[in-house]
């Protein structure tokens, strides 16, 4: 299951949710608001998270060892560079390409 948490807004993430994403960007940036998304990852042998600059401090990831799904998806994250650029494009590429691997 992938949960998205938009400046405090929750949902479990399908593609279907992508014109909520981009509303919620649209309208935060619209009303000069600060942007920040939280993603959660929790699938058969996938506990992850990552957040946006921005996005409030939560505990770590409590160990340092991925296995080889994890860390596929890390190197993803940090490849497509969502937490710098932090906009909606580079947010939705990465949640529709994380969708494909944890399905």
């Amino acid at each position: 299951m992938i949960k998205v948490n938009i400046c405090g807004t929750e949902q479990v993430y399908d593609s279907s949710l992508a014109s909520w994403v981009n509303e919620q960007y649209h309208n935060r940036r619209r009303d000069g608001a600060e942007f920040w998304f939280i993603i959660t990852v929790q699938a058969s042998g996938i506990s992850l998270s990552f957040r946006s600059a921005g996005a409030p401090c939560g505990r770590g990831i409590p160990y340092s060892h991925f296995n080889s799904r994890e860390q596929k998806i890390i190197d993803m994250w940090n490849e497509m560079g969502v937490k710098q650029d932090n906009n909606v494009s580079s947010l939705l590429k990465f949640l529709n390409k994380l969708k494909q691997i944890v399905a």
